[in-house]
């Protein structure tokens, strides 16, 4: 009899620990994402990519987690890391105005100028019904990839 209640004990635990994870498990992520906000905030770089990176490893796609982590990893001067973290990030969301901007961004500081460019443009040439970004967001990201494209451009000496 007390096997049966230790069976029907352990057996209401493991149900418990999966409906836990299966319905808190994206608020859980979204409370690890805001607090690498919050050190990111802070400038605490290191503490905010340690969080980021608990977050992906709950929600491997999740892409607010992605970008943040990539933009700690830029802050940090990573940019190997960065880069990548990005191209994840455009693998999982095509149309991401924002990361085709921080790539153009990570590459214009290593003074690659050419590749850059190209970032800019495929974010200057997104529109707006397409980017994936907030309605205001959309607008800073536009007009500073059309800015940056041109300072590439000079660079380039092709104005």
């Amino acid at each position: 009899m007390e096997e049966k209640v230790r069976t029907k004990n352990f057996i209401i635990t493991v149900i418990f620990i999966v409906c836990f994870f299966v319905f808190f498990k994206p608020l859980l992520v979204r409370q690890i994402i805001l607090r690498g906000d919050g050190y990111l905030g802070f400038n605490m770089n290191y503490d905010a990519i340690r969080q980021y990176n608990k977050a992906l490893l709950l929600e491997p796609k999740n892409i607010n987690a992605k970008s943040w982590l990539a933009y700690a990893y830029k802050r940090t001067g990573q940019t190997e890391k960065a880069v990548k973290a990005y191209e994840d990030s455009l693998r999982l969301t095509p149309n991401n105005i924002i990361a085709y901007y921080e790539l153009g961004m990570v590459y214009a500081m290593r003074k690659d100028f050419a590749v850059a460019k190209t970032y800019f443009l495929k974010a200057s040439s997104l529109p707006k019904e397409y980017a994936v970004t907030g309605d205001e967001d959309y607008d800073f990201y536009h007009k500073g990839s059309l800015k940056m494209l041109n300072f590439c451009r000079e660079r380039l000496g092709e104005n």
